[in-house]
């Protein structure tokens, strides 16, 4: 349970529109912080999300009346994230986008654009910064290419390199992949339950899961309602990065992430692994701190489970401090 004097804390909420860096695109930027200002500038953390799910439906999504937001801000915290282009408020690509649409290099260079607007508009030099699943592959870029704008990184069941004997060899897939695709909420929760162990659940109800989170997920997307079933479109560049991971090309070098950083996942992540996360972690080897905690009974996506998404809450809040 909450304590009382974080109950009794206002938040307020407003969305922001700026230019993306493909002229005539804007991204959405989600900004919440604490009703009744504190002397001087908050610290500033900025979410990168993952991919298929924007920010509605992952770090403003609330679990009995709290998202992962709300506890940042009721907190102290001035808290942003944004909408990949494609996704949620953002503009949508136009119909000549090829398949590298929403790639982590493409979402990298949007991350960078909200992150300096966010840094002048709040007049704070550096912010933190929260990658989940894809999006940490996204701030990876982003840390790499700009480390002087981080305090710290927080990478949440991260998307790590493949281990050497397991990279793709000359028979990989070569299936051409179409720019966008077509997601319901039937089919992540398809996923979802393929990542449990038999006879175990982390905290999430399936016909909540189907019928709240999914009323709000297909919300995001105007046009989900003319298909059938509702469906989001999603792009497809992360499905391209996958093929390029799965044959040894990581899109970032972790030893050239110079800040602060946090590796954060579930004990049954199965997309991370905790081999998988081993490795990431080895590589930070220019990291001045470096931790990586692993939240038991959690999977990929901890922070929609109730059973331990309070103890990642506090992880990682005991790290920005």
């Amino acid at each position: 349970m909450l304590p009382l004097l974080l109950l009794a804390i206002a938040t307020k909420t407003e969305t922001i529109k700026i230019p993306s860096p493909i002229p005539g695109l804007e991204l959405a930027l989600h900004h919440e912080f604490a009703v009744g200002a504190t002397d001087g500038p908050r610290p500033v953390v900025l979410f990168s999300e993952g991919s298929l799910v924007p920010t509605a439906g992952n770090a403003a999504f609330k679990i009995d009346g709290l998202s992962w937001m709300d506890d940042l801000a009721q907190h102290g915290y001035d808290v942003w994230s944004f909408d990949y282009l494609g996704y949620g408020e953002s503009s949508r690509y136009g119909r000549g986008a090829d398949s590298a649409a929403g790639g982590p290099v493409a979402c990298a260079a949007q991350l960078e654009r909200a992150a300096r607007y966010i840094l002048q508009r709040q007049h704070v030099a550096t912010l933190f910064v929260i990658g989940d699943s894809f999006g940490t592959e996204v701030a990876g870029v982003f840390a790499t290419r700009a480390g002087d704008l981080i305090d710290r990184l927080v990478l949440f069941a991260p998307v790590t390199p493949v281990a050497p004997d397991k990279r793709a060899d000359a028979k990989a897939d070569t299936t051409p992949i179409a720019a966008r695709g077509y997601v319901t909420p039937g089919d992540i929760w398809t996923v979802y339950a393929s990542w449990l162990p038999r006879g175990e659940q982390a905290g999430i109800d399936r016909d909540s899961f189907l019928n709240v989170w999914g009323r709000v997920y297909l919300a995001t997307d105007p046009t989900s309602g003319s298909r059938t079933p509702p469906s989001v479109q999603v792009t497809t560049g992360p499905d391209v990065d996958d093929r390029e991971i799965a044959a040894g090309h990581f899109p970032y070098d972790p030893s050239q992430i110079r800040v602060p950083t946090m590796i954060l996942m579930g004990e049954w992540d199965v997309v991370a692994t905790q081999d998988g996360a081993k490795r990431l972690f080895d590589g930070l080897t220019n990291a001045p701190l470096k931790r990586w905690i692993v939240i038991g009974g959690g999977t990929h996506i901890v922070q929609l489970e109730r059973r331990s998404r309070e103890q990642a809450f506090d992880e990682v809040r005991a790290f920005l401090r």
